[in-house]
């Protein structure tokens, strides 16, 4: 059998830093997102701070089918969320809870799954990628 794989990245800019530089706002990104997806976290959340010549949090959690993680760079008012799930979850829900959150503008927003490639499971091991990686972009940046 082949694992199923859902993949999303939200990557957003031109937030607050006043919100970047929240631990605790991260900490409840963590869990909210594992509540819309229907998982259940079994490591962390783990929430520090960055260094002073790369400002911003990190937090990371083990879901039961996978991780989440979050990075913000706080000075140049940018978010990084990657969600990785061996379970279908409806990103459009997971999208708009981070928007909201965020107080990102959809110009200033780019969301997309990646997209692994199918496999024959008879002439491949398991953790074999046949071909490159395919971007499937579900909404685009805004031209400047």
């Amino acid at each position: 059998m082949i694992t199923q794989r859902f993949h999303y990245i939200f990557d957003a800019w031109g937030i607050s830093p006043k919100n970047l530089n929240n631990k605790r706002l991260v900490d409840s990104l963590l869990k909210g997102v594992s509540k819309i997806c229907k998982m259940r976290i079994i490591g962390g959340p783990l929430v520090v701070q960055g260094m002073d010549y790369n400002p911003g949090i990190s937090g990371f959690c083990i879901i039961d089918f996978s991780h989440i993680s979050i990075h913000t760079f706080s000075n140049p008012g940018e978010v990084c969320v990657d969600i990785f799930s061996c379970k279908p979850f409806d990103p459009k829900e997971v999208k708009g809870y981070l928007s909201k959150k965020l107080g990102v503008s959809q110009k200033n927003l780019m969301f997309f799954q990646i997209d692994y490639p199918v496999r024959n499971p008879q002439s491949l091991p398991a953790r074999t990628v046949a071909k490159p990686i395919k971007f499937k972009r579900l909404a685009t940046m805004a031209s400047k």
